[in-house]
């Protein structure tokens, strides 16, 4: 969870602050400041569930054309990126064998 939580900080953080640091002036109460934290974390992920939807209407040579550039643009990110594993769910599969999030899911303990 620690390292969900850095990458969080380095991935959204740095959008989701200039938004808040624009809205605030001084004067507002740790509950107003808190609430626009809130409000621009919520705009940030709609933004992109807005972004999913305009890509689920491209035709299969716009993915296609889109899908490459997104290639070109990750790549040098994808290369620095560090795996993070549940740790949760290495120890299911080494108890059951199973593997997939519907296994994990559906074989949980009440």
């Amino acid at each position: 969870m620690e390292k969900i939580l850095e990458q969080f900080k380095t991935v959204v953080a740095p959008h989701v602050l200039g938004n808040v640091k624009a809205r605030l002036n001084g004067t507002e109460s740790d509950e107003v400041k808190l609430a626009i934290i809130h409000e621009e974390i919520v705009k940030y992920f709609t933004g992109w569930q807005n972004f999913f939807h305009q890509y689920l209407c491209f035709n299969e040579n716009q993915r296609r054309d889109f899908s490459e550039l997104m290639y070109d643009m990750v790549l040098p990110l994808a290369q620095n990126h560090e795996p993070v594993a549940n740790p949760v769910y290495e120890k299911f599969v080494k108890e059951t064998g199973k593997t997939g999030a519907r296994e994990f899911i559906c074989h949980q303990p009440v």
